[in-house]
């Protein structure tokens, strides 16, 4: 009696029993609900996993489509047609399914099958982000006109040590890779690591960094070139100052407010360690395993004139591309 409840209870999972082939016939509301959420499930279940393969490559490039055009109310329309046409897709293949005769069901299809399929997309989907490339969004206007708020960051993390996703720091290894000048970087708060900070590397190791009359000097050299057309500030509706910089390999964009005040430290906290302030310069002297940075908008940036040196530990990645904020 009990092998019996056993034999049956394997036999409604639908497993081989004593080499025999389980036969089934899929639920077309199972088939629909899946191929709603998860296209790829929905068609394994089905026993299709070529369509399955090609509905999640298609998935895959609508979603990146999506991320280089957030908010676009075409995108979001055009995820849900997709979403609908996989349901009733599958619906219609599960109903002829249905006519037909009981078919062997593969393993992909079984529930353990799909499980693991969801358990692996999670894995690879953890390990990308964590070790190879994870997407931020820019928290401020600080990077601008680089930078706009809300910008979506691709970044780049191998190589930096700092393997970490969702929030969580799960690896540290010594870095192999070291920013150059004029990289922008991702990095934890110097004050509260859970905040995550987006700023162009102005020194490395060694360097010299002077801020006066808003000019940034390298080693003597004055980083600052042309001035360019100014930017217009959309937060305070007006105009800055734009100019070209140079670090290094990298040319890029800076905005300056002429009204601002040159306020290099925190008037609470005191100078960053290996700074000197006088005659309204600040000088700072790199020390080796740290970083000196700065927001391209110069006076709207807390930055190492205020907190001091980033530590490579503490830095995620790279910054590799940035893309438009939503509208």
């Amino acid at each position: 009696m009990v092998f019996e409840y056993v034999l049956a209870v394997r036999l409604l999972i639908n497993i081989h029993v004593d080499g025999v082939v389980v036969l089934y016939k899929p639920k077309r509301w199972v088939a629909t609900v899946l191929a709603f959420f998860m296209p790829l499930l929905g068609f394994l279940y089905l026993g299709r996993p070529g369509l399955a393969v090609l509905v999640f490559v298609l998935q895959l490039g609508l979603a990146g489509i999506g991320f280089t055009l957030p908010g676009s109310a075409i995108m979001g329309m055009a995820s849900l047609v997709f979403a609908v046409a996989s349901a009733v897709l599958a619906y219609q293949l599960a109903s002829r399914a249905d006519r037909a005769k009981a078919m062997p069901q593969p393993w992909y299809a079984r529930w353990y099958g799909l499980i693991g399929v969801v358990a692996a997309m999670a894995i690879v989907l953890v390990s990308v982000r964590m070790f190879v490339v994870e997407p931020f969004t820019a928290p401020s206007t600080s990077m601008a006109p680089t930078v706009a708020v809300g910008a979506n960051l691709v970044v780049q993390k191998w190589g930096y040590g700092h393997y970490s996703t969702y929030g969580a720091k799960l690896i540290t290894r010594a870095p192999s890779v070291a920013p150059e000048r004029g990289d922008v970087i991702v990095f934890d708060g110097p004050r509260e690591p859970s905040d995550v900070f987006v700023k162009r590397v102005v020194g490395v190791p060694g360097d010299v960094v002077e801020y006066r009359d808003k000019h940034v000097l390298i080693n003597g050299g004055d980083t600052r070139g042309q001035r360019r057309e100014d930017y217009l500030d959309k937060d305070q509706v007006k105009y800055l100052q734009r100019y070209r910089e140079r670090l290094g390999q990298s040319e890029h964009d800076i905005v300056i407010n002429p009204e601002a005040a040159p306020i290099y430290h925190d008037q609470q906290n005191g100078l960053p360690p290996d700074c000197v302030s006088a005659n309204g310069i600040l000088r700072c002297r790199v020390p080796a395993g740290a970083y000196f940075v700065m927001g391209d908008n110069r006076d709207n940036s807390m930055d190492s004139r205020y907190w001091g040196f980033v530590h490579a530990s503490a830095i995620v990645g790279k910054v590799v591309a940035v893309l438009p904020p939503k509208p």
